[in-house]
């Protein structure tokens, strides 16, 4: 089974955390599991839970000085299925951003209903996937 690890730092504004509730809305068959701060977030990356099934990354970037605590991960995020939520649409954030590797990336503003989409769809395909896990 396939389960999303959710980066939602716990001083994301409330709008930002009913992103969660979207994905349990939209994907209710997954599990979502939230990292509320970016040393728990890199613990999970450095030391995966043994528990199989493919993993999809999910982060919120609620801040550029978040993006910014985010960016020295991207050695450990290289590979990873990863979606991005950006605070911001502009060329300049997007453009940091992309050394994460993200395969989507979307802002706080952008339509919950695709990005679930998106995560649906890879979630399906990360089915069939060999797990993330050692």
């Amino acid at each position: 089974m396939c389960r999303i690890i959710f980066f939602l730092h716990h001083e994301a504004g409330r709008e930002n955390k009913g992103i969660a509730d979207a994905v349990k809305q939209h994907l209710p068959d997954i599990p979502l599991d939230i990292c509320p701060t970016v040393d728990a977030f890199q613990a999970h990356l450095r030391h995966p839970d043994p528990r199989p099934g493919a993993l999809l990354y999910l982060i919120l970037a609620d801040s550029l000085d978040r993006l910014g605590q985010l960016l020295p991960l991207a050695g450990l995020l290289e590979g990873k299925r990863l979606v991005l939520i950006l605070p911001d649409s502009r060329k300049s954030t997007r453009s940091s951003a992309s050394r994460l590797w993200p395969r989507y990336m979307t802002d706080v503003d952008g339509n919950r209903s695709d990005l679930c989409a998106v995560l649906g769809k890879m979630a399906g395909s990360g089915l069939s996937e060999k797990s993330d896990t050692p």
